[in-house]
C-alpha cells in the first residue's frame, strides 16, 4: 500500500490537486481496502464516469491515434512495458513531489520526457489522460495485466514483503529447449519455456459452458490458443496433448433449459454441436481428448473425497461441500488465489463463480470458500453422492477432467482473461490440495479481454456478435488475421464498422493475390529459354528472405508475437511482387519463397493456394467440365458460321472474277454495285456478329458460369491471366463488389446522360435544324 500511495498519489495530484487530499485520506482510513475503493459503485458503476459519452467515447480519449494506437506511447517497450521504468520508480528511495513540479521526481528519461510534455502538450492535460485512462479504467489495469502496470508492481511488491509463492521452472536436464519466451501469469511475467518431459506438452484449455452461441470472445480465445498449438506443433516441433472440457451441467444451462421447457442435457447437446462447427469453420482444430462433465461425475465426487481426507475442505449441514480457504493457507507450501491476490474478497466475482442455483450454506466456516459439491433444490437435476443429492461446483470440474488425464503436473493450461479470477485460482488451490503439492500448473496463459467499440460484448447493449453472424460477414482468414494483428495476451477492442477488419479484409487479397501470381509465374517458367545468370535482384531477394526467416524466428520466440510476423511477411510479399514484375526470374528461389511463406501460414492455420482450395478441385470438376464443353460448343457454332459466310462471301467474288470478259453482263453498273454492296455488307455483319457472340460467351464463362463455381479470372496485361479458386465468403465479396460497381457506372451513365439532355435544351438550335431532327432516321 505504502507502493501505491508512493507512485499514484503525485500523479493523480498533478491533474486533480482538490482531491489530494481527500484521496490521502480514503487510504489511509479504516475502511481503505482495495475491494472497498476499486469496487466501489460511486467510482466504478457511476455512469458520469463510466458511461459518460465525453471520457469514454471521446473520439479524442478513446480512439485518438496519439493516445490510444501511437507505438510511441502505447506499445513503446521504453514507456509502458519496460522494466527500467517501473522498477526504476518501485525502487527509488528518492520520490519528491513539490506542487506540480513533476521534473522532480526520480523518472527514467524517456518517461520524464514524456511527462514534460513533448507528446501530450501541458502537464495539466497529460496528467487529465494519464488519470483517467490509467488510473480510473480498473479492467486495463488489474484484469489485464498487458495494461496494467500498476498491479503488477502491487503483486511484486506482496510477493517480496509477504512471501508470495515463488514460480519453479521445470528442470532443462534431457528437455527440448528452443528459447521460447512465455508470458506466465503464474509470475507476470515473460519466461522461458521447459517442457516437464522432454519434448512433450501436457495442456488443458478450459472449453465453453453450452448454454448458448458461441460469440466473438469465444473465437478470440480458441482461434488465439489454436494458433498458439499450430506454432508449437508445426513450428518448435513439440508433442502437444491437448484437452479441452466441455461444461454441460451449470447453473447456466439448468436456468436457460427451464425457460425453454426442455431438458438441461437436450439443450448443452444442442449447444455443444453449434459450438464445434463453428470451430470447424474457423479452422480451429479438435483437440486430443474432449470431456464432458456429465460423464465425469464419479471422478469429481472421488477427488472432492480426497480433498476432504486432506483436511482442505468440510461439509456443510445441507449436504453440499465447502473448500476450506484458511485450512489451505495454513500450509506454508501452500498460497490461495496465486493469480490474482487482490481479489480474494471480491464478493461480487466470488457469487458469479458460485452460480444462481442449488442450496448455498449460511454456515460456511468463511464467507469466501466456494463450493466443490452444491446440494440441488427439488426439481433441480442431482447425482448422488456420499454427502446427499446434488452436482459438482464449477471449479473443480475441470481440475478433476485434467487431472484425471493429464496427470499431477501440467505444462499449460489456458483460458480467457475473465476466468482468472475465482476460477482458475480455485482451480489450482484445489488441484494442489488433492496432490498436497505447491505447482500444479508450470505455464498459465490468458488471452486477453475483448471489447465492442470500448464496451464489454453484452446483449442488453445490443453488441452481442456470435460467430455465425461474423462468418456470414467475413471469411474465416479474415477474421483468422484479425486475432494475428493483435498480441493474443493484450486487450482487444473490436468495431464492427472499423478499420481493423477493413485492414484484415486487405491483408486476406493482398496474401491471396500474391498466391495465385506467384502460381502462375512459376507454372508458365521455362527452364530451356532462360536466363539463369544470378544478378543483383535475385541476391537482393535471397539476403530479404534469410534475413525475414532470422526475424520472424524471433518474433515468435518471443512470446507468439504475431503482428510482427504479418508485417514482416507483408513486407517480404511487396518485394516479391516487385521482383516478379522482371522478365529474368529465378523459378528456384520463387519456390523457395512460396514454400516458406506457406509453411509460416499454414502455421497460423490460414489457408491459400492449394490448401486453401482443399478438394474443391474435386468436387467441382464435373461441373467445370460441363462448363468448358458447353463454352466449346457455343464457340464452335459461331466459327463455323464465320466459315460459312467467308465460303460464300469467297465463291461469289471467284463467279464474278470468272465470267467477267466471257458473258456480256445484262446487269447495270448500278445494280451490280448494289449486289456487291450486299453480300459484303451481309458479310461485314455475320462476323461481327459471330464476333460479338463469341466475346460475349468469353465474358459469360468468366463473369458467370465459373464466378458462380467460385473460379475467377483474373485478366493481366500482355494476355495473361491467373485463375483464382473463391470460398463462399470470398465469392459472396465478389459479387457484393460487382455489384456495386455495376451501380456505379450505371449511376455515372444516368448523370452523363442527364447533363446532355440538360446541354441540349440550353442550347438554341436553328429552325432548319428543328425540322431536320423531325425527319425520322433510317
Amino acid at each position: 500500500m505504502k507502493i501505491f500511495i508512493l507512485i499514484y498519489l503525485p500523479l493523480f495530484a498533478i491533474s486533480h490537486k482538490k482531491n489530494f487530499s481527500t484521496s490521502v485520506k480514503l487510504l489511509n482510513s479504516n475502511n481503505s481496502s482495495i475491494r472497498e475503493i476499486w469496487s466501489s459503485n460511486k467510482i466504478w458503476s457511476s455512469n458520469k464516469i463510466w458511461s459518460s459519452n465525453k471520457i469514454w467515447r471521446s473520439n479524442k480519449i478513446w480512439r485518438s491515434n496519439k493516445i490510444w494506437r501511437s507505438n510511441k506511447i502505447w506499445r513503446s517497450n521504453k514507456i509502458c512495458s519496460s522494466y527500467q521504468i517501473w522498477n526504476n520508480i518501485r525502487r527509488s528511495k528518492n520520490i519528491r513531489t513539490s506542487g506540480r513540479k513533476t521534473s522532480n521526481l526520480s523518472w527514467p528519461k524517456p518517461f520524464k520526457n514524456f511527462i514534460n510534455r513533448k507528446r501530450l502538450g501541458p502537464q495539466s492535460s497529460w496528467g487529465m489522460y494519464f488519470i483517467r485512462n490509467l488510473f480510473c479504467d480498473s479492467r486495463h489495469i488489474f484484469f489485464n495485466y498487458k495494461y496494467s502496470i500498476i498491479r503488477k508492481t502491487l503483486h511484486t511488491t506482496m510477493e517480496t514483503n509477504n512471501g508470495l509463492p515463488k514460480w519453479n521452472m521445470p528442470s532443462k536436464e534431457g528437455k527440448k529447449i528452443t528459447g521460447l519466451i512465455l508470458n506466465n501469469s503464474l509470475t507476470r511475467s515473460k519466461v522461458e519455456f521447459v517442457p516437464q518431459e522432454n519434448n512433450q506438452i501436457k495442456w488443458y484449455a478450459c472449453g465453453p459452458t453450452v448454454y448458448d452461441a458461441a460469440h466473438l470472445g469465444h473465437a478470440r480465445t480458441y482461434v488465439t490458443f489454436d494458433i498458439i498449438r499450430r506454432i508449437l506443433v508445426n513450428y518448435f516441433k513439440y508433442d502437444v496433448f491437448m484437452v479441452i472440457n466441455i461444461t454441460d451441467i451449470d447453473d447456466k444451462i439448468i436456468k436457460r433449459s427451464e425457460e425453454e421447457n426442455v431438458s438441461f442435457t437436450e439443450l448443452a447437446r444442442k449447444w455443444e454441436h453449434e459450438f464445434w462447427e463453428d470451430m470447424k469453420k474457423l479452422n480451429v482444430l479438435l483437440p486430443t481428448a474432449i470431456t464432458r462433465v456429465s460423464e465425469y461425475v464419479e471422478e469429481i465426487v472421488k477427488y472432492i473425497e480426497k480433498i476432504i481426507e486432506n483436511k482442505y475442505a468440510y461439509v456443510s449441514e445441507e449436504g453440499s461441500v465447502y473448500f476450506d480457504i484458511d485450512e489451505f493457507k495454513k500450509n506454508p507450501k501452500h498460497f490461495y488465489a496465486r493469480m490474482e491476490p487482490l481479489s480474494v474478497k471480491d464478493e461480487t466475482r466470488i457469487l458469479e463463480g458460485e452460480g444462481d442455483l442449488g442450496v448455498i450454506s449460511k454456515k460456511k466456516k468463511n464467507s469466501y470458500d466456494f463450493a466443490l459439491w452444491k446440494s440441488s433444490k427439488a426439481n433441480e437435476p442431482y447425482w448422488n453422492s456420499p454427502w446427499g443429492k446434488g452436482r459438482p461446483g464449477w471449479h473443480i470440474e475441470c481440475s478433476t477432467m485434467a487431472s484425471n488425464i493429464l496427470g499431477n503436473v501440467l505444462d499449460i493450461h489456458s483460458g480467457g482473461i475473465d476466468l482468472r479470477f475465482p476460477h482458475h485460482d480455485n482451480e489450482l488451490a484445489q488441484s494442489e490440495a488433492f496432490f498436497d503439492a505447491n505447482q500444479w500448473v508450470n505455464y498459465f496463459l490468458h488471452s486477453g479481454h475483448l471489447h465492442i467499440e470500448g464496451l464489454k460484448m453484452s446483449k442488453s447493449l445490443k453488441n452481442f456478435i456470435t460467430i455465425k453472424n461474423m462468418l456470414n460477414i467475413y471469411t474465416p482468414n479474415q477474421i483468422r488475421i484479425l486475432f494475428l494483428l493483435n498480441k493474443w495476451d493484450s486487450f482487444m477492442n473490436y468495431s464492427p464498422n472499423g478499420e481493423s477488419m477493413i485492414q484484415c479484409i486487405e491483408i486476406d487479397k493482398f496474401i491471396f493475390n500474391f498466391f495465385a501470381l506467384i502460381e502462375m509465374k512459376i507454372k508458365n517458367f521455362n527452364l530451356n529459354n532462360s536466363n539463369l545468370y544470378w544478378d543483383e535482384n535475385d541476391t537482393k531477394l535471397n539476403n530479404l528472405f534469410s534475413i525475414t526467416k532470422n526475424k520472424i524466428h524471433q518474433f515468435l520466440l518471443d512470446n507468439f508475437n504475431t503482428p510482427e510476423v504479418i508485417l514482416t511477411l507483408q513486407k517480404l510479399i511487396t518485394e516479391i511482387n516487385i521482383y516478379l514484375q522482371n522478365n529474368k526470374i529465378q523459378v528456384g528461389l520463387l519456390l523457395e519463397l512460396k514454400h516458406y511463406i506457406s509453411y509460416i501460414l499454414d502455421t497460423f492455420g490460414l489457408k491459400y493456394g492449394h490448401s486453401q482450395v482443399g478438394d474443391k478441385y474435386e468436387e467441382k470438376f464435373n461441373e467445370l467440365l460441363q462448363i468448358v464443353g458447353m463454352y466449346r460448343s457455343n464457340i464452335r457454332t459461331s466459327l463455323q458460321s464465320n466459315a460459312k459466310f467467308i465460303r460464300k462471301f469467297l465463291k461469289e467474288t471467284k463467279k464474278d472474277v470468272t465470267k467477267k470478259g466471257e458473258e456480256k453482263n445484262d446487269e447495270t453498273t448500278t445494280e451490280k454495285k448494289q449486289k456487291e454492296d450486299l453480300l459484303y455488307t451481309d458479310f461485314v455483319n455475320n462476323i461481327k456478329t459471330n464476333n460479338d457472340t463469341m466475346l460475349k460467351e468469353c465474358d459469360l464463362l468468366r463473369d458467370e458460369r465459373l464466378l458462380n463455381m467460385g473460379i475467377l479470372i483474373d485478366d493481366r496485361q500482355n494476355n495473361e491471366f491467373v485463375i483464382k479458386v473463391l470460398d463462399d465468403n470470398q465469392l459472396q465479396q465478389e459479387k457484393r463488389k460487382r455489384e456495386q460497381d455495376l451501380n456505379k457506372r450505371k449511376n455515372e451513365q444516368g448523370d452523363t446522360i442527364a447533363s446532355i439532355k440538360k446541354d441540349t435544351l440550353n442550347t438554341k438550335i436553328p429552325q432548319e435544324d428543328k425540322r431536320q431532327n423531325d425527319i425520322p432516321q433510317p
